[in-house]
């Protein structure tokens, strides 16, 4: 299994074996079922698949943000500077949300508060997790604010979120992850909701900081030509399980799931013909990722796959590593 990377020298978060499920009138939703990863020290790791695969709620199981009831941690664990996370009193657990460990939303307007200035979102963690009063707090947050290329942060941090533009809103985020200088940042689909100019610059802007701070990075998306630019490894998961890991160089030059095979087949590709009608080609994979509380016997891939086995309806495969670096879980390779 993948964790077994992680007694590598370095390794600063493993995930052993996480399952999070919910309780639902429609029965038990596992939405992680099994997982395990690492992150090494500075490396930019990449987790894909499709929505409702179970990446952001792994990422919220990380620091223990899954609302009880009716989700809850079932077994696994998540494993940091020696610590099971999954075990930490509500005390221990606050010294390491926004201070050791932070998370960059998908969306700033639902995670930032609308009633509250910029500066003081920024400077409540400040003060919290680095012991300095409100006015060092406040330029401590204008600091940042400047730091991730906000102009006029003096103005800005007195400023409420609305009054931000979404490119703004979305560094005043990076801001407040950073303002800490965390081991480890969770970006959950930090550019998907910004225009591609400013997509481009998110992006940079990361990329600066990561090299400049040495922040270690869990990049959640469903974008693989991000996957390809900012990662070093990759994790592909689908129905809550991890179906494929390995170096980005690997996982793109020789994918071996026929998951992955179809995500990267579904990139959009421009079929030249040499005239004007030249045309945006898409390959689709084909049907839905299943509902988490029905899941298919076997394979939970099965319904969607191409390469499809009697085997694959009665037997579920089990993770295994088919090349140094190299996981897959898939009946093919067994």
């Amino acid at each position: 299994m993948p964790a077994t990377t992680a007694q590598a020298q370095g390794t600063l978060l493993e995930i052993r074996d996480l399952h999070t499920h919910f309780h639902t009138p429609e029965g038990v939703v596992k939405a992680v079922d099994g997982v395990s990863y690492a992150l090494k020290e500075g490396e930019t790791l990449g987790v894909v698949g499709e929505s409702g695969c179970g990446k952001t709620v792994t990422a919220l199981s990380i620091l223990r943000l899954i609302p009880e009831p009716p989700g809850r941690i079932f077994g696994g664990g998540i494993f940091f500077e020696g610590r099971d996370l999954t075990q930490l009193p509500p005390r221990e657990l606050r010294k390491v949300r926004g201070n050791k460990i932070a998370m960059i939303f998908q969306e700033p307007m639902t995670s930032l508060n609308p009633v509250f200035t910029i500066g003081f979102q920024i400077a409540e963690a400040i003060m919290l997790h680095q012991q300095l009063n409100k006015r060092e707090a406040m330029d401590k947050a204008a600091e940042m604010l400047d730091h991730v290329g906000i102009p006029l942060p003096r103005q800005r941090v007195r400023e409420y979120p609305h009054q931000l533009s979404g490119g703004m809103r979305q560094r005043a985020m990076i801001a407040m992850a950073l303002s800490c200088n965390p081991k480890i940042l969770l970006a959950d689909e930090p550019t998907t909701a910004l225009d591609v100019t400013i997509q481009a610059q998110i992006l940079d802007l990361m990329i600066k900081l990561k090299e400049e701070m040495g922040t270690a990075i869990i990049f959640i998306t469903h974008n693989l030509g991000l996957v390809a630019e900012q990662c070093q490894r990759v994790v592909v998961m689908y129905a809550g399980k991890v179906v494929e890991e390995a170096p980005v160089g690997e996982l793109y030059g020789n994918p071996m799931h026929p998951y992955t095979v179809g995500l990267l087949r579904s990139l959009p590709k421009l079929k030249l013909s040499g005239r004007r009608g030249d045309r945006i080609r898409l390959q689709e994979i084909p049907g839905i990722v299943p509902a988490l509380n029905r899941l298919p016997s076997g394979c939970s891939f099965n319904p969607r796959c191409d390469k499809v086995m009697d085997r694959c309806h009665q037997v579920e495969p089990q993770l295994r590593e088919v090349k140094p670096g190299h996981f897959v879980r898939c009946l093919l390779y067994e």
